[in-house]
């Protein structure tokens, strides 16, 4: 099944969706559409917070 906007993905005690970077903290990841950039980062401004890396071709 194929989402039509965008998923979001925990990454528990990790810096990555692979569990390969040990962290205190968690990690979201969100998935979207190419292009959809602006959209994605809603989420995170309505938490008071925002993104820590660049948007990357991934899952």
């Amino acid at each position: 099944m194929w989402n039509k906007d965008a998923c979001v993905q925990i990454a528990v005690n990790s810096r990555e969706v692979t569990a390969d970077v040990p962290a205190a903290d968690h990690t979201v990841f969100l998935h979207f559409r190419s292009g959809d950039v602006e959209r994605a980062e809603w989420p995170a401004r309505q938490a008071g917070l925002r993104g820590i890396g660049p948007a990357g071709m991934g899952w």
